[in-house]
């Protein structure tokens, strides 16, 4: 038996034209002349495999513009997962299973929902729904589970147990925590799970899933308030009293899944919790490496300290704290720095980060390798300055974007730049805006290994182009105020080389009182002609910029 390895398909497919896609596929698979891995580049290259490409649930753009095929692949998986003893094992390459997609493509392609609720399985798909009380998201996801065991990862809305009435069935596209714990016999490889409501987790899932899923290590939550609830939740009358209910914290839940297992702990957006979530962390003491945490409130921050410094973090990312407690800071920077392994800190729009983090940079053991400061509004000087010289002690340092005001001297502020010789990303934002052309020559050209540049420019002058040096430059990104011309942007892409190829430009210039792009659209085709004939580069699409 002959296997092509993926490079060869991916090939392959750059010849073939989009109708032929899925003939070439179930050819070779019923002559079984690729390996598993080649199929699944056969999907990636169209990016039409669900959950490849998209790094959340909610990075829905790709497939609003692909949604007829998006859902024709769907509804592939979903026949030979009903089907599955006479029709290509499609469901059995599955690894993601992402129902937001499943969930989109119903609310935007009618034909598809249609097909799904009274077409020729719909019936099947019905009966789940009625017996197991979910919905057909959910439904789906069943069918799919039944004959694949090797999903890794699973991604989906959250919904309430149960409905008043069909419409209210038919906007939940969720799993409720009751469906989990019945597919968590299913997911014996599962390892990362990511759910949107963490209110609607259950210590009975917790439970369900340290039982059966002896590899899950990622919990992914797009929301957590300050409670999850462990029982049925909503009454089943009309009355308009409350109804009981069985409540447990978060951290609860935290505590009853399998300890020291947990390795990536993320809220994306909103979090009130009360301290009893450090509580729950406490059981992952020894394997939490990923801990991203909105609204770190002082009381969180005073337990965090009652703990010692965690073993295994090695990033970190708190944001959008409005509290403030100067009192604490310090100690809390100095928590950070002996954390020995913790190789990548960002924030935002959190109060007293930088004295936060010129705590952790000047009196810890940290050899960070990123360093992200997105939006900081620090303008005493002293905290700036002392900021800046924590960064120059971080050698290893190869990603870094700031977003500060200016050192009280650019010298300062230069001179902490330049010993970081490993950077390879070094996005300057606004603060660039007060750096002269000589200065950003100067330290384009200081970063041997540099790959990535953002500058903000303003006001634009063509001169800004002989001034980034940087040889390995694979993405720049410049952002400005004023009119931007073709002709030095081309003469720069004709001196790049081959050490620049896929070369990736992001030009977005605006006039101060208007918000259209001040790139004529002529002059961004010829740029992006020019770039991607000369290095196979991509220039952002014009709509893109703004």
């Amino acid at each position: 038996m002959v296997y092509i390895p993926t490079e060869v398909v991916d090939n392959i497919m750059s010849h073939v034209e989009p109708d032929d896609f899925n003939t070439l596929f179930q050819c070779a698979l019923v002559n079984r002349q690729f390996a598993r891995s080649a199929l699944r580049a056969l999907y990636r290259s169209e990016a039409l495999f669900p959950g490849v490409k998209r790094s959340s649930a909610y990075e829905h753009s790709l497939i609003a513009k692909r949604a007829k095929q998006w859902s024709k692949f769907w509804w592939i998986l979903i026949i030979s997962a009903l089907t599955f003893n006479t029709y290509l094992p499609y469901a059995q390459f599955l690894h993601t299973l992402d129902l937001c997609d499943l969930a989109l493509l119903i609310h935007i392609d009618r034909d598809f929902a249609e097909k799904l609720r009274y077409g020729e399985f719909g019936f099947k798909l019905k009966l789940i729904c009625f017996e197991n009380y979910c919905n057909i998201c959910a439904a789906v996801g069943w069918v799919i589970l039944e004959v694949n065991s090797g999903i890794t990862s699973l991604v989906c809305d959250s919904c309430p147990e149960t409905w008043d009435s069909e419409i209210e069935r038919n906007r939940y596209l969720g799993v409720s925590a009751s469906v989990l714990d019945w597919w968590a016999p299913h997911l014996t490889r599962l390892e990362t799970l990511w759910y949107n409501l963490g209110k609607h987790l259950s210590v009975e899932n917790a439970y369900s899933i340290a039982h059966h899923c002896p590899r899950f290590r990622n919990l992914i939550v797009w929301e957590w308030m300050e409670f999850t609830m462990s029982s049925a939740r909503f009454a089943s009358d009309d009355s308009d009293s409350d109804t009981e209910e069985e409540q447990a914290s978060a951290g609860d839940f935290l505590l009853s899944l399998r300890h020291n297992a947990l390795e990536r702990f993320e809220v994306t957006r909103d979090s009130y919790f009360n301290p009893s979530m450090i509580t729950g962390l406490t059981a992952h003491l020894q394997s939490l490496r990923v801990l991203r945490v909105p609204k770190l409130r002082p009381q969180l921050v005073t337990e965090l300290l009652k703990l010692d410094p965690l073993p295994s973090l090695e990033s970190i990312h708190f944001f959008l704290s409005s509290e403030r407690c100067v009192a604490l800071v310090p100690s809390f920077g100095r928590w950070l720095g002996a954390c020995r392994n913790l190789r990548r800190i960002e924030t935002w729009l959190y109060h007293d980060e930088l004295l936060l983090l010129a705590n952790a940079l000047n009196h810890g053991i940290l050899s960070l390798e990123v360093l992200i400061v997105q939006q900081n509004y620090e303008d005493n000087t002293r905290i700036i300055d002392a900021f800046y010289r924590g960064l120059s002690r971080q050698h290893n340092l190869q990603e870094l974007t700031l977003n500060t005001e200016m050192t009280s001297q650019k010298s300062i502020f230069m001179w902490c730049l330049f010993p970081l010789k490993k950077l390879r990303k070094l996005n300057l934002r606004k603060m660039s805006n007060q750096l002269t052309l000589t200065e950003i020559r100067t330290l384009s050209g200081s970063f041997p290994n540099l790959t990535w540049l953002g500058l903000y420019v303003t006001p634009v002058v063509d001169e800004i182009w002989d001034c980034i040096v940087a040889p390995k430059l694979r993405y720049l990104h410049l952002v400005g105020i004023g009119y931007l011309h073709a002709e030095p942007a081309i003469n720069f892409i004709l001196r790049l080389g081959e050490q620049n190829r896929g070369f990736i430009l992001k030009l977005k210039f605006t006039t101060f009182a208007e918000d259209n792009t001040t790139v004529s659209e002529g002059d961004h085709l010829l740029i992006s002609f020019v770039l991607r004939r000369h290095l196979n580069g991509h220039l952002l699409p014009y709509r893109e910029m703004l």
